[in-house]
């Protein structure tokens, strides 16, 4: 265990620093899309504003009634990140893959950095915080770190395509088949943390 858990860290060391750049990079395009995201619904329109708030109220109000019956967290989590890294893995094979996918992450940091108001503005400032922690913050914790990590990796197959590296067709196959499993595997522990930390939400929510 002890040394499987060396290997890993080792591993995570070195993936990190050969792929420095690229990381950093894709993670001021989900910072940069968190800030446009914050000041795009500042300048919304009241009308704007109001129709977002009225859509995660009306969510939070089925979750109240039929306790996520009819509202499954998990399901449309898994279908909606399968589409996106589906849309990064045919990025690669694009002449502007880079261009695309940096595209990609700072349009999911865009959606973040809308959600951020819109849940002060329903649950108020002490109780804000906490919506944010529990539905932002702790599930992005795992979330964010492997949509990177498949980000980077689908680049790093576009560069093996244009590039036309002498490598194994199987060989590469087999290799990123297992990052988009690794990656999709922390992306499905952060959807199942949402809908665990969505129960305090709605408990939250009832008090309101």
């Amino acid at each position: 265990m002890f040394y499987g858990g060396l290997i890993m860290k080792r591993y995570l060391i070195n993936y990190i620093k050969e792929n420095s750049k690229i990381i950093t990079i894709f993670l001021l395009s989900i910072l940069i899309g968190v800030v446009s995201g914050i000041i795009i619904y500042q300048f919304s329109s009241e009308q704007t504003k109001i129709e977002l708030k009225d859509t995660v109220v009306n969510t939070l109000n089925i979750s109240k009634q039929d306790n996520f019956d009819g509202i499954n967290i998990i399901k449309n989590g898994i279908s909606t990140n399968l589409i996106l890294i589906i849309l990064v893995y045919f990025s690669s094979l694009t002449m502007i893959c880079p261009i695309l996918i940096s595209l990609i992450n700072m349009i999911k940091g865009i959606s973040i950095g809308i959600y951020v108001p819109i849940l002060f503005s329903v649950f108020g400032i002490y109780n804000g915080i906490i919506a944010l922690l529990l539905l932002i913050i702790i599930p992005n914790l795992f979330y964010l770190p492997a949509f990177v990590f498949l980000s980077t990796n689908a680049l790093s197959l576009h560069y093996i395509i244009t590039e036309k590296l002498k490598e194994s067709r199987t060989k590469i196959l087999i290799k990123h088949l297992t990052y988009i499993v690794i990656g999709f595997s922390f992306i499905f522990l952060s959807v199942l943390l949402e809908q665990i930390l969505s129960v305090n939400i709605i408990s939250i929510y009832k008090k309101i």
